[in-house]
């Protein structure tokens, strides 16, 4: 994917001096988030972030990408359209990044997963290079684990009145919490526990604005807008930290999808046992989709048995993901393949719900008349359609709320529509 080369020289010195100024740690976005105070005193005194934490993340980030964005900018001095150029720097990129997300963590981690599998949205080299990434990091150690949930379930009793046993080994330690299995003491009932890191929301959030300064920066040069891309990003994120909300959204879809019917399984909450950095619920025994893929990788598992268990995978994602649409508006909005479990007994299931989207009535009722629309075409392989139907696909796309500026070609939200929602191999209106 090429970048476009600037016009003016005024504008690259201007790119260079604001990365001078980051560099050298000058506030030109406010670069260090507020601090805020938690929202629970914890029993115990838990290690707290130190004062140069963010600082050094950021100085540690910049150390990545700064050689990246001066290649860049070479490029655009030098006013080069060519393709071998462009690919080379984005090679570099694409390497610099994976290593700042290794040895960084954090945020950059889920961008990092994000990237990997948007290829309309990222150049194909950063793309391949995230290719595989996993969200699991060192965890914290099991004392701490044990301080958030007696502060925040348990302030008048013992841990031990709580769960007759509780595995110290997390089943799962990512970015934001860890997961433990554990054993309700009241009930026998098997349960995952999940305990939000202490002090992690300023450090991830620090990630995300750094990731939005640098968008900024590079806006006018890019194909793509990456500060709204990552503005979104960061309105997701700042939800994830609140697990009574996340538990409710959970609750929710498992609702909408018939519970125990389900062909995607989606576990409940135990409401009593959860709060803002514990969620409490059921525990599902399997493995994640990702973990799978690497091992089938490594296998001589047939491509046939991998192929059938691909098509019953995404009808009962198909199936899911239609009902919560259409029927409440309120859908999973993080499905990668961590978040996806092949059961032991063969059945599927959807975890972490820290990231959901609502749509309204009319949007759900406009985007039914445009998937309609778009089966109902007369295309094929040389045509989008009649002009009619695109003119009817075009209406719907805008009252979806696509926006193009006025040099955009005629039929442009309608070959919106068909980009978004139909396969990759479909022809697009002239001039798009």
């Amino acid at each position: 994917r090429s970048f476009p080369p600037p016009t003016q020289l005024k504008q690259l010195m201007m790119f260079l001096m604001l990365l001078i100024s980051f560099l050298t740690q000058q506030e030109v976005f406010s670069l260090m988030p507020n601090n805020r105070p938690s929202t629970v005193l914890l029993k115990r005194q838990l290690p707290q972030q130190k004062p140069q934490t963010n600082l050094g993340r950021t100085i540690k980030f910049y150390e990545y990408s700064a050689p990246v964005l001066l290649r860049y900018a070479s490029l655009l001095l030098r006013d080069t359209s060519l393709e071998a150029d462009w690919r080379a720097a984005h090679s570099y990129g694409a390497r610099q990044f994976r290593d700042a997300v290794d040895a960084l963590g954090g945020f950059f981690v889920k961008v990092g997963q994000i990237v990997s599998v948007r290829r309309d949205l990222f150049p194909e080299e950063y793309s391949r290079a995230l290719t595989g990434l996993t969200d699991y990091v060192d965890p914290i150690p099991f004392d701490q684990v044990r301080a958030v949930i007696e502060a925040e379930l348990a302030p008048d009793e013992k841990f031990e009145a709580i769960f007759s046993t509780f595995d110290e080994q997390p089943l799962g330690a990512a970015s934001i919490a860890q997961v433990h299995s554990a054993v309700l003491r009241d009930s026998g009932k098997q349960v995952a526990v999940k305990v939000q890191r202490p002090g992690v929301e300023p450090i991830l959030l620090n990630d995300v604005k750094l990731l939005k300064q640098l968008a900024y920066l590079v806006r006018d040069y890019t194909p793509v807008d990456y500060f709204v891309v990552f503005s979104e990003l960061e309105t997701q994120l700042a939800e994830e930290f609140d697990f009574v909300k996340e538990a409710a959204n959970m609750d929710r879809v498992r609702s909408v999808l018939g519970g125990e019917e389900s062909d995607l399984v989606v576990p409940s909450s135990v409401p009593r046992l959860s709060s803002r950095n514990v969620l409490t619920m059921d525990l599902l025994k399997g493995q994640p989709l990702s973990r799978l893929l690497a091992l089938d990788e490594e296998s001589s598992i047939s491509n046939a048995k991998t192929k059938v268990g691909g098509i019953l995978l995404l009808d009962a994602l198909t199936k899911a993901f239609g009902t919560c649409i259409f029927r409440t508006g309120l859908f999973h909005a993080d499905p990668h393949p961590g978040n996806i479990f092949v059961l032991d007994d063969g059945r599927f299931a959807l975890i972490d719900y820290g990231q959901v989207k609502q749509i309204s009535g009319r949007s759900r009722t406009t985007l039914a008349k445009v998937m309609l629309a778009l089966a109902d075409r007369s295309c094929n392989t040389t045509s989008p359609g009649t002009r009619e139907e695109l003119a009817k696909i075009e209406k719907l796309g805008i009252e979806l709320g696509v926006q193009l500026d006025d040099s955009a070609p005629d039929f442009g939200p309608a070959a919106v529509a068909i980009w978004l929602f139909c396969d990759a191999n479909d022809v697009l209106p002239s001039g798009m």
